[in-house]
């Protein structure tokens, strides 16, 4: 079991709401309501935790939903690391709905139910409402450090995931970065980050646009010779190094799609935990694609089945 710091700075409390249909513009009854922490850092850090590591995750709360993230990380066993603020900590909505909801679908209330093929049930829709949040106070990225222990080796691994919160010294990740020395580090967002940073980390996971538009900011020189592992939704990802293409992997064709969010934060720990327990990059980044296409298939974020997981695995293709 690995000591693991998870930045995910940005959380929020989700509701997932699932209707058998949805019309834009009209009343529309959910048949199904379900509430949780989530957030990139809290999915990343609850998959790592299913795993069986020790796991801090670092963030900013405030209000009533940030009472209500405490509370869920610490039945989660996540231990939480935090500055408080004024502001409410936001709230997000993910609205399920069409042919793939949860109604008779086994696969949603975690069962296989005797389903041959993961990768063949039928699609439904997913929609996205994401509530904004800035910092008011001064000061919060100093507080933050404050919280982290100075033991520059107290953790095995960290991994920064998400934004900075608008507000917040974008600087942040850098200085994190600088304090510790873990086993592994892996970047699973694109802003607030330096050469420095790029360099110090194992890997960095993020999409291609991302990769694009980090390009564009640092200049081409400015990515260095780190790892690059590039995700496109369901589709090809890469493993790019100084530019040039060391490896391609194909997810597995996905029929149905329950709930994409989440998604990539199980495939960010996935990574983490088989590069931690010593698999090749390509191998890492591989199970973590399994895991994050299984998430697809449940109806919460960061969420999947060890059935389903096992299932596609043989299914994400490696491309040399």
């Amino acid at each position: 079991m690995a000591k693991i710091l998870v930045v995910g700075l940005n959380p929020a409390w989700q509701k997932v709401l699932e209707f058998a249909d949805f019309t834009l513009g009209e009343v529309n009854r959910a048949k199904n309501l379900s509430s949780l922490a989530s957030g990139k850092g809290i999915n990343a850090a609850k998959v790592l935790r299913r795993l069986g590591h020790e796991v801090w995750v670092l963030q900013i709360l405030g209000g009533e939903n940030g009472k209500l993230c405490l509370e869920a990380c610490e039945d989660l066993g996540i231990r939480s690391l935090y500055s408080w603020v004024e502001t409410e900590t936001r709230q997000c909505l993910t609205l399920l709905h069409g042919p793939g909801g949860s109604q008779g679908n086994p696969a949603a209330t975690g069962s296989r139910g005797g389903q041959a093929d993961p990768a063949s049930r039928k699609p439904g829709g997913t929609t996205e409402i994401i509530e904004p949040f800035r910092v008011k106070e001064p000061g919060i990225a100093d507080a933050l450090l404050g919280v982290l222990p100075e033991d520059a080796e107290f953790f095995d691994a960290v991994v920064i995931s998400g934004t900075v919160p608008s507000g917040v010294d974008d600087r942040i990740y850098d200085a994190i970065l600088e304090r510790f020395d873990p086993i592994i580090s892996v970047i699973d967002a694109w802003q607030g980050l330096s050469p420095g940073s790029l360099a110090r980390a194992t890997c960095v996971k993020m999409n291609h646009e991302e990769f694009r538009a980090l390009t564009e900011r640092l200049g081409p020189g400015g990515i260095g010779e780190t790892l690059y592992l590039l995700t496109s939704g369901g589709g090809e990802a890469s493993m790019l190094r100084s530019g040039s293409t060391l490896a391609r992997l194909l997810p597995p064709r996905l029929s149905e799609v329950l709930n994409p969010i989440g998604a990539g934060d199980t495939v960010t720990a996935g990574l983490t935990h088989f590069l931690l327990a010593g698999l090749k990059a390509s191998e890492a980044f591989r199970h973590g694609l399994a895991m994050g296409s299984a998430s697809c298939l449940h109806p919460l974020p960061a969420e999947f089945t060890d059935e389903d997981y096992q299932a596609l695995l043989p299914m994400v293709e490696l491309r040399r």
